[in-house]
């Protein structure tokens, strides 16, 4: 009798998995979309307060575990995270709907707890190695967003050095087109360094740029184009860490081209 109980059980269970995720249009392998919401907006408010507590979480290991944490909450591993990014960047009507839940999400908490999650711009903040990037962590493309670019632009101060180095970097999730990365320095000697490239992979993508450590950075300016086509383009975990000039690494500056003013001609 406990046994017939059991299956019967386990039968009932299932056919509510079933309508469950008929009734969502997600298959019970994604994340359901109310999960999903939720998981996004939680991992959005906790990479906020990394970056506004950045001396104790000066480490990608560090940062990591935040991340972890907040992952083994929801029972979700990285995998499955990532399976289903993929799966509703191939449903935009989803995604978005997802999306925008997980605003909502942030925005109540902000509003209850009265806490501030955009990040401070850490471009001041000194250090040999920290995360300076101050926009957005996670960036949404699709084929009808108005916008398909993400940029950025620094002005210098006291903290900056010559010879920083900067690493943009991000995880791409359904890129399949081609997106192009550009990044520019201006100098204080009207020499301007332009260093670019192209790409049409997933998974994390970076571009390290180096500058000159005989001039001195005046701004720093970025620009980030995505193409998507048939499906969305998600970003998750966009950083820009900046570090001291490194002699060993200083070389890779050949893929940089310089154009420095011309001289006015003298009679």
């Amino acid at each position: 009798m406990l046994r017939v109980g059991i299956k019967r059980i386990t039968v009932v269970a299932g056919v509510a998995a079933v309508l469950l995720a008929g009734c969502t249009g997600v298959p019970d392998h994604i994340i359901q979309p109310e999960k999903m919401a939720r998981l996004m907006a939680d991992l959005n408010i906790a990479e906020s307060a990394v970056d506004m507590n950045s001396r104790d979480f000066y480490s990608d290991s560090s940062r990591q575990v935040v991340k972890q944490a907040v992952m083994q909450r929801y029972n979700v591993s990285q995998d499955l995270l990532d399976t289903s990014f993929m799966w509703y960047g191939a449903h935009l009507d989803k995604f978005m709907d997802v999306y925008d839940r997980s605003t909502e999400i942030i925005e109540k908490k902000i509003e209850e707890n009265g806490a501030v999650l955009a990040s401070q711009s850490a471009l001041s903040v000194s250090g040999d190695s920290v995360d300076v990037w101050s926009s957005s962590r996670q960036i949404l493309f699709t084929p009808l967003s108005s916008s398909r670019s993400v940029s950025f632009h620094y002005d210098a101060d006291a903290n900056w050095e010559r010879g920083d180095t900067y690493t943009w970097r991000a995880k791409f999730i359904g890129n399949s087109g081609n997106a192009s990365w550009l990044f520019v320095a201006s100098y204080s000697d009207g020499a301007t360094e332009v260093l670019s490239t192209n790409f049409n992979d997933s998974g994390w993508q970076e571009m390290n740029f180096i500058t000159d450590s005989t001039r001195t950075v005046k701004s720093l300016y970025g620009l980030l184009q995505v193409e998507p086509r048939n499906n969305a383009i998600y970003l998750d975990s966009v950083e820009m860490i900046r570090k001291r000039v490194n002699p060993e690494k200083y070389t890779q500056r050949y893929r940089q081209k310089l154009y420095e003013r011309k001289k006015p001609k003298t009679e």
